[in-house]
């Protein structure tokens, strides 16, 4: 039966295979055996099935350590050689010097880091200002940080593709492509949040794709995708929608596809996602309430994005001819991404 059944991947996706399914009828009867027609098999299962070679972990560590010297060993030196104050890089400074506080603050305590900034990006940088507070000093850790994640999600992502680019030579130029656009580079090295929240959006990426073309659905993969959705809410606010996103597409994708019709199994995967990203929500309002005083406090406070962009509108005019207009909007848009890039076009 066995060697029968290990056939049925060898159907096409319309072909139908004769099943024979044993239900246990209760603990003093014997089995009842069935024989029926199988399901038709789906199209992503065999997808799924095929002999993909996936990355193995010295591919894995090599293409991490890669990123990570090489982006560090560079934003050190823009930092500490070049002193790369940017305007554009003072987000970097700002996180630094919050996690900076948390050790040699006037009150050296955690809760300096604040409520206005998501946490993650300054939480990580907490052990390299403590081994490393000279580089700390110079606003060298953040690039640190950007590096690491950055070589994580090259990691990610040369996972994600092995299932749709088998042939390493096609898929180590993609990747290749992927780091070396300008955007990226300089989001690797400067120690801004985007690459933070980008690691997360990755790794969610990949647990979805897991759960989607698996077979035994891997149950675990739910858990990392509401982990990954936390992680990305806490390093970034646009967290919060992208995550409420992520679980409307989980909930469409098994009650749909994986299991049609079959609505408490859909339920639970949505509550063992929701459960993680939810509770970081809650305890971030938490936090905020309970210390501030404001439960909303990191999306209205002082040094808030809503105060920011206040500011930033008085300053650039033309911005504020854009608020409700999508097309000269997206045309805005399209030429600064130009500017940044021609390789997005």
């Amino acid at each position: 039966m066995n060697s029968r059944a290990s056939k049925f991947q060898d159907f096409g996706p319309r072909e139908e295979a004769l099943a024979i399914s044993v239900k246990p009828v209760s603990t003093d009867r014997v089995s009842s055996i069935t024989i029926g027609r199988a399901e038709p098999v789906r199209p992503g299962l065999l997808i799924a099935e095929q002999q993909v070679a996936k990355p193995s972990r010295l591919e894995d560590l090599t293409l991490f350590l890669l990123v990570a010297i090489l982006g560090s060993a560079i934003g050190i030196w823009a930092m500490v050689g070049l002193h790369f104050y940017d305007v554009r890089n003072t987000d970097n400074l700002a996180r630094t010097y919050l996690a900076v506080q948390v050790f040699f603050g006037y009150e050296p305590k955690l809760a300096n880091i604040g409520f206005v900034w998501p946490p993650v990006p300054s939480l990580l940088q907490l052990p390299l200002v403590l081994l490393f507070p000279a580089l700390a000093f110079q606003g060298a850790t953040g690039p640190i940080v950007s590096a690491l994640s950055g070589g994580v999600c090259l990691v990610i992502l040369n996972r994600i593709l092995s299932l749709y680019v088998p042939k390493r030579a096609l898929r180590y130029t993609l990747l290749g492509l992927y780091q070396l656009n300008p955007l990226v580079l300089y989001l690797t090295i400067s120690g801004l949040s985007e690459i933070v929240f980008l690691m997360f959006v990755l790794l969610a990426w990949l647990a979805l794709q897991r759960l989607y073309f698996e077979e035994p659905i891997p149950i675990v993969q739910v858990g990392v995708l509401g982990i990954a959705a936390a992680g990305a809410l806490l390093s970034r606010y646009e967290g919060i929608i992208y995550g409420m996103l992520i679980g409307g597409l989980l909930t469409v994708m098994f009650y749909l596809h994986k299991h049609p019709g079959q609505w408490p199994l859909a339920e639970g995967f949505a509550i063992t996602y929701v459960t993680p990203f939810g509770y970081a929500l809650g305890l971030w309002v938490f936090f905020n309430a309970i210390i501030v005083g404001d439960p909303l406090y990191f999306m209205t406070g002082k040094g808030s994005n809503r105060e920011f962009m206040a500011a930033w509108l008085e300053a650039h005019p033309v911005l504020d001819t854009l608020v409700g207009n999508i097309p000269a909007a997206t045309s805005y848009a399209m030429r600064a991404a130009w500017d940044v890039s021609p390789s997005f076009y």
